[in-house]
């Protein structure tokens, strides 16, 4: 072969390279969704996380903001786990969208999972949510500071609800505790919504949920709010009830709890591997929704802070929260510790009790398998112990006791039909 048609060649082959990144060039930045879209909601339905994800589902589809129908999905088990569990397979599905909290980064650091933080792109915060102490609307307590004195003077008595266990409902809690010194019985829902429910009718005794999830048990008179936990209280709008709006609520700092604030932001992400462009596809979406009026409502109703962050500036705000998240959950011994082996461990965490301090291992997964396992073993021995001292005829025929085999057994133990005595089956020579 010459060296010119070498050459030629070699042209050819590199005109054809640029002209193919030329072509993925211009597919990257015309990418649009080609399939139904899932919007994965790691809680459960009526909480703030769902009316999140439904609010941005209604307001895309009502613009047409994007060409193909989104389906949500409630996975909220395992406190949210479930559901970033789904939302994390196939590693670059651009068509599951997981809306959640914080509970992103902040849930693999007190649980042992299979995904982690990482297996997840971040697309945006949304908001950022406040929350409200509230307690039952016939409740005898009208501030903060009446509460907290009487759950002070009866330790562990009052029961406090939220949604998820270890999230933020409970970090929360953990918070009061220690500005205070009153002491809860913390009792996990899915969802806000539930522990606005369960406060409504009086089966626990507060909550802290997100303005959102029980503004309608307030506006029925069915739960009153005592503080927010906010650094100054919320915005002026209408109000709610025929007395208060949002911002006649007083914040806890005044009314006696020493938190200056507390909120949680509201993410959506993608699987980790997810095209950037895909990615850059969905960010300029939601910030599409906040032009619309409907958005403007939805974070006026529900006393939300609105606050739009993407790429570096929402990687640097995670970052920051978990390092605050990670000093209670250390105090409440939550975090998952690795043995050398590379297993998880909890934390443990001296308790006060009669005999002094005692060690407490605060997550009761190690318990609850051992408990599991003994139950094997009691059910195994049972039918191993059935298996010996089954009827010597295999079945109970006319004659209780004689096989049709000719075998003679030697009875002993009750038997349930005849009362006949029995003993393990002894195989005896058959008379010919």
């Amino acid at each position: 072969m010459s060296k010119a048609r070498k050459l030629r060649k070699v042209a050819a082959v590199v005109v054809a390279a640029l002209s193919l990144s030329l072509v993925g060039a211009a597919a990257a930045a015309d990418w649009k969704p080609s399939q139904p879209i899932e919007f994965i909601v790691t809680a459960g339905p009526g909480g703030g996380t769902d009316n999140f994800a439904r609010t941005i589902q209604s307001i895309v589809t009502k613009y047409k903001l994007i060409d193909q129908p989104i389906v949500v999905v409630n996975k909220g088990g395992g406190s949210g786990a479930e559901g970033f569990q789904y939302g994390k397979s196939p590693a670059d599905d651009a068509y599951k969208l997981t809306f959640a909290t914080n509970n992103e980064y902040l849930l693999p650091l007190i649980a042992k999972l299979s995904w982690k933080g990482e297996d997840f792109t971040p697309v945006a915060a949304m908001a950022v949510d406040e929350f409200i102490l509230w307690v039952n609307g016939k409740s005898e307590f009208k501030t903060a500071k009446a509460y907290i004195d009487a759950a002070k003077a009866k330790p562990a008595t009052f029961r406090m609800g939220g949604s998820q266990s270890k999230d933020t409902d409970q970090t929360l809690t953990s918070e009061i505790t220690a500005a205070t010194g009153a002491t809860f019985l913390y009792v996990p829902f899915k969802s806000g919504g539930e522990a606005a429910v369960q406060l409504a009718g009086g089966h626990i005794d507060s909550n802290t949920d997100n303005p959102s999830e029980s503004i309608g048990q307030w506006k029925g008179a069915l739960v009153t709010p005592l503080c927010v936990f906010s650094a100054k209280r919320l915005a002026p709008g209408p109000k709610v009830t025929d007395t208060m709006g949002w911002s006649d609520i007083p914040t806890c700092a005044e009314s006696g709890i020493p938190i200056e604030q507390y909120q949680q932001p509201r993410t959506v992400w993608l699987p980790k591997g997810a095209p950037a462009n895909a990615v850059a596809y969905y960010a300029g979406v939601l910030a599409k929704v906040r032009e619309t009026p409907e958005w403007k409502t939805y974070i006026e109703r529900s006393a939300q802070t609105d606050r739009f962050l993407t790429g570096d500036d929402f990687k640097r705000f995670a970052a920051t929260d978990e390092q605050k998240a990670r000093k209670v959950f250390e105090h409440e011994g939550w975090l998952i510790r690795l043995n050398p082996s590379g297993s998880a461990t909890h934390h443990l965490r001296a308790e006060p009790s009669a005999r002094g301090h005692r060690s407490v291992v605060s997550n009761p997964a190690p318990r609850d398998a051992l408990r599991r396992r003994a139950r094997r073993r009691t059910r195994h021995a049972r039918a191993r112990h059935r298996g010996r001292h089954r009827c010597a005829g295999i079945r109970h025929g006319l004659e209780c006791g004689r096989a049709r085999t000719g075998h003679v057994p030697v009875l002993r133990g009750p038997h349930r039909r005849c009362g006949e005595r029995r003993q393990p089956v002894r195989r005896m020579a058959t008379a010919r």
